[in-house]
């Protein structure tokens, strides 16, 4: 006979039910699991394609969902065509295929951004890779068929260290 007035039912029923409604995706990581490190360190922008940036900042979308963005250029006022972030953002891999990274801008106060350029990668095999050394990349910035920039990124496994703005 079931004791309706013991919680133990209860949270036993509980772990039961979440088990079996939790997405895989949205668990919380384990302790174990390894979480990549992303470092946006800046972007070198052709001064041909693009003219004017303001602002500039740097989205992440992993398998089309936005999972960070870095704050703007400090050092836009200086060359605004080599906008500089050294920003880590912590995400973790789990099933992603594909990593796209889009350079943005604002215009004073409003809240709309343009895309100024985009760039992807496949993140399967370069976690394996950044798990064992980091990686330094310079992607190329798209716009369209063109070539607009370079955006410089590092990959590594994070070392538990916090994130200090």
């Amino acid at each position: 006979m079931v004791d309706l007035f013991d919680s133990r039912w209860y949270w036993t029923q509980y772990d039961a039910i979440s088990q079996l409604v939790l997405d895989p995706e949205y668990a919380p990581p384990a302790p174990d699991e390894p979480i990549l490190e992303v470092i946006i360190d800046r972007a070198e922008l052709d001064p041909k394609h693009v003219s004017e940036v303001y602002s500039p900042f740097v989205k992440l979308y992993m398998d089309d969902e936005m999972v960070g963005e870095s704050s703007a250029s400090e050092g836009y006022h200086v060359d605004m065509h080599r906008p500089v972030w050294n920003e880590r953002i912590l995400v973790v891999p789990r099933d992603c295929y594909r990593a796209h990274f889009e350079l943005c801008s604002r215009f004073g106060n409003c809240l709309d951004s343009v895309k100024r350029g985009q760039c992807a990668l496949n993140l399967a095999s370069l976690w394996r890779c950044a798990a064992v050394r980091p990686i330094p990349m310079d992607l190329p910035l798209m716009r369209g068929a063109t070539q607009v920039g370079v955006l410089k990124l590092r990959f590594q496994k994070w070392d538990g260290q916090p994130l200090i703005k």
